[in-house]
């Protein structure tokens, strides 16, 4: 499995928090709907004030290189996934709508 990172410096507060409990509920139930092979990206929110960084995982189906974009249909803290290698194309942007 290929693994992209998308890392970015953020304040950490409620709306970021929000956001990715949305996005993992909105998205959730249409994840089995992939057929093809998930893979995801690594994005670390790092909370200047409590020095600390939050890493969460997100799993996506395909891939559109002409729009570096991703689908996001599920998130999970990195801990639970095994990190691999980072694939030869450009990162994509993530984006939280809603």
């Amino acid at each position: 499995m290929k693994t992209f990172f998308v890392s970015y410096r953020l304040d950490f507060d409620k709306y970021f928090l929000e956001r990715l409990q949305s996005i993992r509920y909105e998205l959730s139930e249409i994840g089995d709907a992939w057929t093809e092979v998930p893979q995801f990206a690594v994005v670390r929110c790092d909370d200047e004030a409590n020095s600390e960084t939050i890493e969460w995982a997100f799993y996506r189906g395909g891939f559109d290189k002409s729009r570096d974009s991703m689908t996001i249909f599920e998130a999970e803290p990195t801990s639970a996934v095994s990190i691999g290698d980072r694939p030869d194309y450009p990162l994509p942007s993530l984006s939280f709508q809603g």
